[in-house]
């Protein structure tokens, strides 16, 4: 809303007013100036598809629209097959109006909460691309691409990126003992111990089946906490 966006939360309970005043904003007066609508589910995913729901908020003045749920929400309220069908019609829709959506999980993993029994759905559902507050994660052949920051608190994300992509390894025929899993660090700023360890829990199905991983181009600063903390004694987890 601070930067002129038109935001739109999809939602039946009073735990955002809570959310938002944290950071300031009343939500009764965000309603009435129009800089903030809440819709149940049937009204924020209607049968007509996003484009009905895109139609009736973007007015003439081109102001933007973010759109914001819970992974857990839409999967509970749309199956999988509706959840996938929704993202896909949302990122053609981000494409083409002024638009974005946020489709957050609601489990906090890095604070010792349980994972999310969605989490495996979301990722699969953003193979290619996948964000959260300080991270993105690209599935691309061969391996995974790291930007950002990587600590406790995107672990867990972390961890299913890696092992869906081992896992897209092994379907197309790639485990063994001269299989590679690449996992590019040239974009990553930052890595603490937590993030290193997501790194080995979430390939360690790869490894297990004989094959090695390669992390790429790993900043000093991210190159000395993987020196500290060492690759381990079997060499396969390696550093180029």
């Amino acid at each position: 809303m601070r930067l002129g966006e038109r935001v739109v939360l999809a939602s039946e309970d009073q735990r955002w007013e809570s959310a938002l005043a944290q950071h300031g904003v009343d939500s009764r007066r965000a309603a009435e100036d129009g800089s903030l609508t809440i819709l149940d589910a049937p009204r924020f995913f209607p049968a007509q598809g996003q484009a009905a729901l895109i139609d009736s908020l973007v007015g003439s003045d081109g102001t933007r629209v973010r759109l914001v749920t819970s992974a857990e929400g839409a999967l509970a309220y749309l199956g999988g097959s509706g959840f996938r069908r929704v993202e896909r019609e949302m990122d053609d829709l981000c494409e083409t109006r002024p638009v974005r959506l946020l489709c957050h999980l609601r489990s906090g993993t890095g604070r010792g909460e349980p994972l999310s029994p969605t989490l495996d759905t979301f990722v699969d559902t953003h193979a290619d691309e996948l964000r959260c507050r300080l991270v993105t994660m690209h599935r691309v052949a061969g391996g995974v691409r790291l930007r950002g920051e990587v600590d406790v608190a995107s672990v867990s994300l972390v961890e299913t990126v890696l092992a869906r992509a081992g896992e897209d390894g092994a379907a197309a025929g790639r485990p063994g003992h001269e299989a590679v899993l690449v996992v590019d660090l040239s974009e990553l700023d930052f890595l603490d111990v937590a993030g290193y360890r997501a790194l080995r829990s979430g390939t360690e199905q790869w490894r297990r089946r004989g094959g090695t991983v390669l992390l790429t181009g790993a900043s000093v600063a991210v190159r000395r906490v993987l020196e500290l903390v060492g690759l381990g004694a079997d060499g396969d987890v390696r550093l180029a």
